[in-house]
């Protein structure tokens, strides 16, 4: 009867340094990856959208320098009339 109870007791203990283990050796750390691969992903949307931003920028300053240059060169043209 003795030997049972030492028995659970040690079989409780091993249980419990087994939970241990697996739970701040792999579940943790996985939960830490998980956190910062998150991270990651939300900084390189942010990258993104920025780059986004500074492409729709410089295409709108290409449109407006195309725009003012087709306007100078409405300009520079005088209507031609014949002499006679």
């Amino acid at each position: 009867m003795f030997y049972f109870c030492v028995m659970k007791i040690i079989l409780w203990g091993l249980l419990i340094y087994f939970l241990y283990n697996l739970i701040f050796k792999i579940v943790v750390p996985a939960t830490k990856v998980a956190s910062q691969m998150k991270d990651k992903v939300r900084e390189m949307q942010q990258q993104q959208e920025e780059a986004r931003k500074q492409f729709e920028q410089q295409q709108q300053y290409q449109q407006q320098a195309q725009k003012t240059t087709e306007t100078r060169k409405d300009e520079d043209y005088i209507d031609f009339e014949e002499i006679k």
